[in-house]
């Protein structure tokens, strides 16, 4: 073939595949008292994709309204609706992956959003292999989707030690899965009131090949009703955090007593601390025993919260001179 054909023939646009050809990916959608705007939001995002099929299973855990009061006509119509009596989001979670029939499978909170063919993309990164999981970076915004900062990773490969050590940042959403790995590995954790994502990902990675991308392909809203760490009771933090690293270290015994099982243990210990003294977990025995595990990570968080402490006792303390100055001339 000669250049010119050559040129040519790479001009004639190619043609997609039949959409029943492409590869299905179910999008994982539970809810409990979904706010409709954004729920609509999250579901129109989920089916901008052109290099894959979409279905969206959406679980309500128990709402205290019923669907038709939060999920239009129009939605209700191309979602597989599954309602549950309220059992928390793990079970939600468990009973929709039993209900997918995708290939791989995606998370989606309610009030997200997944940007335009971000499936499609990490579809693409996996190649189709049915032991790797594609992820990417999440977008953290304010409840208008104004952005506040990024999270984002450069791991790859086998990747589940530095996950046990807390150091793989990205969002479950932000996650593309084969489907038979997360059924393989059992599921979330219904035992676990907070920290069943990072579980979930942690049991993941001990079994599949990570691949990244530092493209965006979530945007996380951050409101006053986001579901995060901070927020969660004290105890089940700290519970959840003693199981999963018990677990962890049990399912591999080739740590015990090497390197590898310092930092391990030592950031089990951090998130204790960090539970058990909000703000102030450097102050704590259990914080500098964390330490000796590891200097270095130690070091890090005692230099930053350190910083913090004194930038909140100088704001304040600038606050009372202003409050007694007002005073004053009153």
């Amino acid at each position: 073939m000669s250049d010119r054909d050559q040129t040519m023939s790479n001009a004639i646009p190619q043609e997609s595949p039949p959409l029943e050809l492409l590869p299905l990916v179910s999008i994982v959608l539970p809810v409990w008292n979904p706010q409709p705007e954004w729920l609509a939001e999250a579901i129109d995002s989920a089916f901008h994709e052109s290099g894959c099929q979409i279905e969206v299973v959406l679980v309500d855990d128990g709402s205290e309204l019923p669907p038709d009061a939060w999920l239009s006509p129009h939605d209700a119509g191309r979602v597989r609706l599954i309602q549950l009596p309220h059992r928390g989001v793990g079970h939600t979670r468990n009973v929709a992956l039993a209900h997918c029939r995708g290939e791989f499978i995606r998370f989606l909170d309610g009030d997200d959003i997944n940007l335009p063919e971000s499936t499609s993309t990490l579809l693409k990164l996996t190649g189709g292999d049915p032991h790797v999981v594609a992820y990417g970076s999440t977008i953290l915004c304010d409840e208008n989707l104004q952005h506040r900062g990024m999270v984002s990773s450069r791991l790859r490969g086998c990747i589940h030690h530095q996950t046990a050590m807390g150091r793989f940042a990205c969002t479950m959403p932000a996650l593309l899965i084969p489907r038979q790995i997360a059924l393989q590995v059992g599921g979330f954790d219904e035992r676990l009131v907070v920290q069943g994502d990072w579980d979930f990902v942690l049991r993941i990675s001990e079994v599949a090949q990570f691949r990244d991308t530092q493209q965006p392909v979530y945007l996380y809203r951050r409101h006053e009703n986001s579901l995060t760490w901070g927020g969660a009771p004290r105890k089940a933090a700290i519970h959840s955090t003693v199981l999963i690293i018990k677990g962890y270290l049990k399912r591999h015994p080739e740590l015990a007593g090497t390197r590898g099982e310092r930092p391990v243990r030592a950031y089990a210990q951090f998130q204790i601390a960090k539970f058990r003294n909000p703000g102030r977990a450097v102050f704590s025995r259990r914080f500098w025993r964390a330490a000796a595990l590891d200097p270095v990570r130690g070091t890090a968080i005692a230099l930053a919260q350190i910083a913090a402490i004194t930038k909140r006792t100088v704001k304040g303390k600038m606050f009372s001179k202003g409050d007694s100055t007002l005073q004053t001339r009153n």
